[in-house]
């Protein structure tokens, strides 16, 4: 487990955080990511959210402008975190063929990833693999109660 420490100096948010690229870099590749005040403040939010005493936290996070800046913020706070990012089988191919049933496959299996084997999951739904609005039904009903009807029936 990572420890989250509270920092207030921002030399030293700085230095951990290009320290936290730096080790996403070396495990997934590049990063192409500019360390503006507001970009660690969200990265620091998300990490902060993600991360409770209890080790489980829930977000429905909804970004404005630059999906691929969105999806890469997600992406290192999940690193920092230790998780694991599953994303839904969408094929940008055959967007029409991606249904609810298989996204509730998918996140039933992020769900159980986590809960049942108590691994540490980020499920991350980018804009694009919302292709029904009933996706954000499920999981926004997920992050407000920590079930959807339904699911696993």
């Amino acid at each position: 487990l990572r420890e989250y420490r509270a920092m207030y100096d921002a030399t030293n948010v700085v230095t951990r955080m290009q320290h936290n690229i730096s080790e996403f870099v070396k495990h997934y590749g590049s990063l192409n990511m500019e360390l503006y005040s507001s970009t660690i403040s969200l990265i620091s939010r998300v990490v902060h959210i993600l991360h409770n005493p209890h080790d489980i936290g829930h977000a429905l996070l909804v970004a404005d402008g630059c999906s691929d800046m969105a999806y890469r913020i997600a992406c290192l706070a999940a690193s920092i975190l230790g998780a694991t990012v599953v994303s839904p089988t969408y094929s940008p191919e055959s967007p029409s063929s991606y249904h609810l049933q298989d996204f509730c496959a998918d996140f039933t299996a992020a769900i159980v990833e986590a809960g049942v084997k108590g691994k540490k999951i980020m499920f991350l739904l980018q804009e694009h693999e919302a292709t029904d609005p009933e996706f954000l039904v499920h999981v926004s009903e997920y992050v407000s109660s920590c079930s959807v009807a339904g699911l696993f029936s």
